[in-house]
């Protein structure tokens, strides 16, 4: 009779072991459809906010003018710096900013910010432009030129007071 008894409990046992390894099988299936669509949820929010705008700077010069027509690379140092900037298949909301700095000049400490300039447009031309109250300093300069939130510069201009 203990012998009947204990090939029941262990059939039960058994069973148990059994289902509990069904549940573990199946615990672990869930929990790897959930990763999974987390992961796919993931990525689909992440292509939601990413920009597709082909936005460019198709070209950009220095001048001495405001109509670009006078390009330069080398100022004196009462003349007024112009940035001309041509923005193609840009969206009315693109917004370009330019970060003017002194690189190497006389009287500045290295890389000093000078000034900066924002605005919102479409495609077509762009002007910034730079002036100083009395003679700028003999040196190296730039501009730094960046679309919408870009970190890094879509494009640097270099240049010259002599």
């Amino acid at each position: 009779m203990w012998r009947f008894f204990g090939t029941n409990v262990t059939r039960r046992q058994r069973k148990r072991e059994s289902e509990d390894e069904e549940d573990t099988v199946r615990h672990r299936t869930r929990l790897l459809f959930l990763l999974v669509c987390a992961a796919f949820l993931v990525l689909v929010l992440s292509a939601c906010s990413f920009s597709a705008s082909s936005a460019n700077i198709s070209s950009a010069k220095m001048a001495r003018d405001q109509d670009g027509k006078q390009p330069t690379k080398t100022f004196s140092p009462n003349e007024q710096f112009y940035c001309i900037v041509e923005l193609s298949n840009a969206p009315k909301d693109t917004k370009v900013r330019a970060v003017w700095t002194a690189v190497k000049a006389e009287g500045a400490d290295p890389d000093t910010k000078i000034d900066e300039a924002k605005t919102t447009s479409g495609s077509g031309q762009l002007q910034f432009n730079l002036s100083n109250e009395g003679p700028w300093p003999t040196g190296d300069y730039k501009v730094d030129l960046y679309l919408n939130d870009a970190k890094e510069p879509t494009k640097t201009l270099t240049f010259k007071v002599q």
